[in-house]
């Protein structure tokens, strides 16, 4: 792991990247797209999610779950040079959470702030299927912490939704056929989700990009065959939302003290 604080004008930035962080960059690859399938928005362009520092890509730390962005706080502000080198602590907790706003009647009617929580990981590993390791109740599916994220601290406090996102080899989408083999070997050895999840995934033909895909498993949602589908259709399916509601809530707790301060924890 490492990081730089970027001073810049009159605003200081951390940036952060580690192992796993250039598969993470291609598989946002079509982050635009995913947000217009679900029928939300950035309120800035995706594209300052990242920057480049000399040669290497680097996340915006205030986007990250997985890295310690509130005492990060209290570093910047003793940070003066132009960029300066840190380590940055790694705290367990989702990828990504990216403060959205839903478009005009959106099944999820909140006129604030929702705050979506991504995951990424691979499904592809040296050409070979990579299987969930504890099954369909997984956390990377059944929802991880957000407790890091600052933009937590919005107010009204912004509801929370999550999804897990399976990737290809190094990040790319996923071919047709590996999109289906993993869910048909998840079935093989797993069999049949009993948790609430919500996974996404991007895919890709050799004629280029097809489209997001997704699948959910929810307790009012009973008899259905579990089955990809495009995600356009799902985020039609009220029960979908309420999926990626209840994973956003998984593991996160809101804490609050005789109401003059409020946190999260895991």
């Amino acid at each position: 792991m490492k990081g730089y604080h970027v001073k810049e004008q009159h605003r200081r930035k951390s940036w952060v990247r580690d192992t796993n962080t250039d598969a993470e960059v291609t598989s946002l690859t079509y982050l635009p797209e995913l947000l217009s399938a679900l029928g939300l928005a950035m309120p800035v362009p995706p594209s300052v999610i990242t920057r480049d520092i000399e040669g290497e890509t680097f996340f915006d730390i205030l986007y990250r779950c997985d890295f310690n962005a509130r005492q990060n706080i209290h570093q910047i502000e003793k940070v003066f040079s132009v960029k300066e080198a840190f380590t940055p602590e790694w705290v367990p907790g989702a990828d990504l959470a990216l403060p959205v706003l839903a478009q005009e009647n959106h099944l999820v009617s909140d006129n604030h702030y929702l705050l979506l929580g991504l995951d990424l990981f691979a499904a592809v590993e040296q050409g070979e299927l990579r299987l969930s390791r504890q099954g369909w109740g997984d956390n990377h599916l059944t929802g991880k912490d957000m407790s890091a994220s600052e933009f937590l601290e919005l107010k009204p406090r912004p509801v929370c939704l999550y999804a897990g996102v399976l990737h290809g080899e190094a990040g790319q989408p996923l071919s047709p056929p590996q999109l289906l083999g993993w869910l048909e070997r998840m079935r093989q050895v797993h069999g049949q989700p009993s948790s609430t999840m919500v996974l996404l995934a991007p895919v890709a033909e050799v004629s280029g990009f097809s489209g997001w895909f997704g699948l959910y498993q929810h307790k009012d949602v009973t008899g259905k065959a579990l089955q990809w589908q495009s995600l356009s259709v799902l985020a039609q399916d009220a029960h979908f939302w309420e999926a990626m509601k209840e994973t956003g809530l998984a593991h996160n707790v809101y804490v609050s003290s005789m109401g003059a301060s409020t946190a999260y924890r895991g």
